[in-house]
């Protein structure tokens, strides 16, 4: 095989995992149930991507795919279309269409039910028919098994990739926030300070799905991630602490109101 038959992209990459999949099929009582569910969700996030697609590309002489999306069994995966040769304009737009498919994903996992946990990261994929490896898909993956939650954590690699992150973070489609994680964050690359001795969670940045691009305001969404009666205290655990996240977002929101 030449080398012209793969493609070199330096990309935004997000991957996704269905929490606990495993367990949902070896306790499920319905197997076609939670086919289906898994089916309806993909298929939400395929149409949603299409609708993404469809807006970045308004206006455009030529037109592209910003975002491409992939399923592996529990596993999702979307990256965008190359970095290399565009204007930072265009580097805060593929960003912003990232974060919207990151939407999609949390809105349609959501109503079906099924707990996710994410990262984005940054870096060359190699891209082929029915190949996709690259150190991004590793970072992202790493990252998200990391993480004790309900969630999605944009790594430092995106936030240097953008010139608009106060905009985010003001818009609160990200958020600082101290993330769960299930090891010492001394062990991990801290976006502002790495202090010996602190305890297990400082500020990094979070992607804010209670906050949709699809939705009018974090209000419309009914959200069935906190919903649990397992008594596996790793599984409680994570939907506490998804919890904390929504009583922190939404106290920042009343906050913002008063402002």
């Amino acid at each position: 095989m030449s080398e012209s038959e793969f493609e070199k992209r330096k990309c935004f990459v997000a991957l996704f995992d269905i929490l606990g999949f495993e367990n949902l099929i070896n306790r499920s009582k319905n197997l076609l149930r939670l086919a289906d569910a898994y089916k309806k969700m993909r298929t939400d996030v395929i149409e949603m991507k299409g609708h993404i697609n469809g807006v970045m590309n308004m206006g455009q002489k030529q037109k592209r795919n910003s975002i491409i999306f992939n399923s592996y069994a529990d596993t999702l995966l979307i990256y965008s279309a190359d970095l290399t040769s565009e204007t930072q304009s265009e580097k805060n737009m593929l960003f912003l269409a990232m974060l919207a498919a990151c939407d999609a994903i949390f809105l349609a996992a959501n109503e079906y039910k099924l707990p996710i946990r994410g990262a984005m990261s940054k870096g060359e994929l190699i891209i082929s028919k029915g190949i996709l490896i690259g150190k991004p898909i590793i970072k992202a993956y790493k990252a998200e098994r990391k993480q004790d939650w309900i969630g999605c954590w944009i790594k430092n690699e995106c936030i240097s990739e953008i010139s608009n992150l106060n905009e985010h973070l003001s818009a609160k489609s990200l958020i600082r926030y101290k993330i769960p994680l299930k090891v010492d964050p001394d062990e991990i690359e801290c976006p502002q300070s790495t202090l010996k001795g602190q305890k297990r969670r400082i500020n990094y940045i979070a992607f804010n799905w209670l906050q949709s691009f699809f939705l009018k305001g974090e209000k419309n969404l009914k959200i069935n991630f906190l919903k649990t009666n397992s008594k596996n205290p790793k599984i409680r655990r994570k939907v506490e602490n998804t919890a904390e996240f929504v009583k922190f977002v939404r106290k920042q929101s009343k906050i913002q109101s008063k402002i």
